[in-house]
């Protein structure tokens, strides 16, 4: 094992030591997973509490194996609070905003309530014809417009009744799309292999 796993025997017969409540490091425990071919939700319990630091379970939204990422803080220049649940979506083609087939959008999920989204972020949204980007292009207090990549299409979140001195008012979520299942902000897009540029595009996806 120690040779497959390239670690000194005497650090393998430290890992095979370790109780239920201790995991190596991220690296090693990738190796473990590839050698055994068990995800590595397998060895993690699904709170977190025995993740090495700094890494967080991400969750697929719809089937999927879940993920082990180790995340900078102020991911996306928002805060991630522990307790929020981060989730995955891995394209099935292309969605704009340089998403492509392969990539991996990792989103965490947000309120449907004008008030939770921000101006000029790009929300994943989900219903009854599948998933889609939209950009957040006008936001206030009772009314906020997401704009599709090439800007032909607005889908719009709005009250459910016509008085605006209202702050508790119910939003209508069908303007978002027949049937939505699915709403939440983008954090970041881990490019799948085949989609990095390999020409004079390249320096300005690395810059």
């Amino acid at each position: 094992m120690a040779f497959q796993l390239g670690i000194h025997e005497s650090s393998a017969n430290e890992l095979l030591a370790m109780g239920r409540d201790s995991l190596p490091d991220l690296p090693l425990l990738v190796k473990i997973s590839d050698l055994t071919g068990k995800p590595l939700g397998w060895f993690l319990d699904q709170d977190g509490d025995s993740f090495p630091a700094g890494t967080r379970l991400v969750h697929s939204i719809g089937s999927g194996e879940d993920l082990a990422f180790s995340l900078p803080d102020g991911l996306a220049g928002m805060s991630v609070e522990p307790n929020e649940q981060l989730l995955y979506l891995r394209a099935s083609g292309d969605m704009g905003f340089g998403v492509q087939g392969g990539d991996y959008i990792l989103a965490v999920e947000v309120p449907v309530t004008p008030m939770s989204v921000t101006k000029n972020e790009v929300y994943l949204i989900g219903s009854k014809l599948g998933f889609e980007l939209r950009n957040c292009v006008a936001q206030s207090p009772l009314r906020a417009s997401f704009s599709s990549f090439d800007g032909k299409h607005t889908l719009v979140l709005k009250p459910t009744i016509a008085e605006a001195d209202r702050r508790d008012s119910n939003f209508l979520e069908d303007c978002l799309g027949e049937g939505m299942h699915h709403f939440s902000q983008v954090l970041y897009v881990i490019k799948a292999a085949k989609n990095i540029p390999r020409d004079g595009g390249a320096y300005l996806f690395i810059s």
